[in-house]
């Protein structure tokens, strides 16, 4: 099936805000990974379902506006994923890791502290009880 130079014009564009969109979803997944320190198991699953949701993705996008998978819409589709990476997903990515860090020092460790003084204290109650 043959396409105008408009349409495919269109359709590149089209899968390069995509492919934007599918690099803010991996830096989710970035962000999921600082959060919890993960292993080479997390990593690994986080990369499998992205490459599947973008495997899904894009044969969802080409197939149902063309009816075929095309190179050029995969093409866009990492342009896009790789200027959001350099452009928007680094900075976000950068920035979510200070502030978590920043809520781990100063919320999170007396929070943590509070509750340990508290388990103590209960726990020494039960202890002259029995």
């Amino acid at each position: 099936m043959q396409l105008g130079l408009e349409l495919e014009t269109q359709l590149f564009l089209l899968s390069v805000l995509i492919g934007f969109a599918m690099g803010a979803v991996y830096d989710i997944f970035r962000m999921v990974r600082i959060a919890t320190k993960s292993g080479r198991i997390l990593t690994f699953v986080c990369d499998v379902v992205y490459t599947v949701l973008f495997w899904f993705v894009l044969f969802t996008f080409c197939t149902g506006l063309t009816g075929q998978i095309r190179v050029f819409a995969l093409f866009g589709m990492l342009t896009g994923a790789v200027m959001e990476r350099l452009s928007l997903g680094n900075l976000a990515v950068r920035a979510f890791g200070r502030l978590w860090r920043w809520l781990l020092r100063k919320i999170f460790a007396p929070l943590k502290g509070f509750i340990t003084k508290l388990i103590r204290k209960i726990r020494s109650l039960f202890v002259k009880i029995a």
